[in-house]
């Protein structure tokens, strides 16, 4: 029913999904029902000859359109039938892939099919069908079938009842609900005594809505400070530092620094793996994350992974994971590194590994990698060439040691953060749904 999206939004406005079922449900306990079929004509859009399609001529309504009005257009030449002519002001509702209603926003044009055009008969409301379907469209939904592209039958949603109220009790209804589709802005519309303990309810979930946001907004600021934080302290111990500072080229010379094995993964067993990107993650490769392939150990051996070895990511398009370096802590399987990965053979006699890694992947050394690793193209990568022009310093040994394990000791304390931090969000998730269903049962 309700989730939340990658953007950290919900796929559905709490508040307004609130609303529309509450008010809807207490309709119900005053008016009789009647199927959706006696509220309005709806009319299923047509299909087009896809030969056709060009940069001139109508203009195609497709679900993404529904989904997104500002989502492109196709154009046909195509004459079509003008009863699938849509204007502004239309009520359309998708009933296939996509379960969604508008008031049609934008340009005239032509109904694709999977799409009804809502033409409502004369003493009802247009909003307050509207309202009403996406009341429903949970209730609906179950009632989908198809493989791929699930879809309602148009006999249940045709059939589907709901409450049946005068004109102006419609009207005000919609009213309400629009003024919170729009965030309550400007003066609250009326609603009938009769749904004053709804609106009460309704008034109670948006400020709970509220409380939830404005803890999530808290968190997430957390989070961001909690990052700044390491990245400050990061900075702290390795600018204006009077280091020698040394070329990787001057360190462990270009023509040592090695390309991964590029090669297919391999669903058979094999005795050989290969790591993948994602065994990558605050600068430590895990040597479990792997895929097999297809390879002999022979082949494998020029290629194969050890204790202490340093690789940095050559590119996979990401801009966060180009350039970052990883250390291998313990590897007791036979498993290569990628095509993905360079590695960097270090002298562990001038500079410690693990010291390597960190500095590598501070804020300074970001800042220059994310310069070098830009393209034309938009996509981020680093070669050999960039890794062996940047500058690594060499403090004594003692000293990396020393930065080290105060830069260890800090992540490790962001990471407890961090995991806290997720676990607070995982409740803020649940809480949202969990104060909806106690409204539709009536606990709330």
């Amino acid at each position: 029913m309700l989730r939340l999206l990658n953007n950290g939004k919900w796929n559905k406005s709490p508040v307004l999904l609130a609303a529309r079922r509450i008010m809807v449900s207490g309709l119900e306990k005053k008016w009789s029902k009647k199927s959706l079929e006696k509220f309005a004509f709806f009319l299923n859009g047509t299909s087009y000859d896809v030969d056709q399609i060009s940069e001139d001529g109508e203009i195609i309504i497709r679900i993404s359109n529904i989904t997104n009005p500002e989502s492109p257009y196709i154009r046909t030449p195509e004459k079509l039938d003008e009863k699938f002519r849509v204007v502004a002001g239309d009520l359309l509702v998708s009933w296939s892939a996509s379960f969604k209603s508008i008031i049609w926003p934008g340009e005239t044009g032509f109904l694709n099919q999977h799409i009804f055009k809502v033409t409502e008969y004369p003493g009802n409301h247009r909003g307050f069908i509207r309202h009403s379907i996406e009341a429903t469209f949970d209730e609906l939904q179950s009632k989908t079938v198809g493989i791929g592209m699930m879809h309602i039958r148009r006999g249940d949603f045709l059939g589907h009842e709901i409450p049946a109220p005068n004109y102006e009790t419609q009207k005000m209804v919609s009213d309400y609900l629009d003024w919170i589709e729009i965030g309550c802005q400007g003066k609250e519309p009326p609603l009938p005594e009769d749904l004053q303990q709804q609106r009460r309810i309704v008034v109670r979930i948006e400020a709970l809505a509220g409380r939830v946001a404005e803890a999530r907004s808290l968190r997430r600021e957390a989070s961001k400070e909690t990052e700044a934080l390491l990245d400050s302290f990061a900075r702290h111990e390795f600018e204006n530092k009077s280091w020698e500072m040394v070329s990787v080229d001057e360190l462990v010379g270009r023509e040592n620094l090695k390309n991964g094995k590029s090669l297919k993964s391999d669903e058979q067993p094999s005795l050989v793996s290969c790591l993948r990107i994602s065994a990558l993650r605050n600068g430590i490769i895990d040597c479990s994350d792997v895929k097999p392939i297809n390879m002999t150990l022979n082949e494998a051996e020029p290629y194969k992974v050890h204790p202490d070895d340093v690789f940095v990511v050559r590119g996979n398009g990401s801009k966060d994971l180009v350039g970052r370096a990883g250390i291998i802590r313990h590897c007791e399987n036979v498993v290569i590194f990628p095509d993905l990965f360079i590695k960097v053979p270090l002298d562990k006699t001038k500079i410690l590994p693990d010291f390597f890694v960190v500095w590598w992947n501070s804020p300074t050394m970001r800042d220059r990698i994310v310069d070098l690793a830009k393209t034309t193209s938009g996509i981020w990568k680093v070669n050999q060439g960039h890794i062996a022009s940047c500058l690594i310093p060499l403090p004594s040994l003692e000293e990396q040691r020393r930065l080290v394990a105060y830069l260890d000791g800090l992540q490790a304390q962001v990471s407890m953060l961090r995991d806290a931090q997720s676990a607070t969000e995982r409740e803020l998730s649940a809480m949202m749904p969990s104060i909806l269903d106690k409204a539709f049962k009536g606990e709330l």
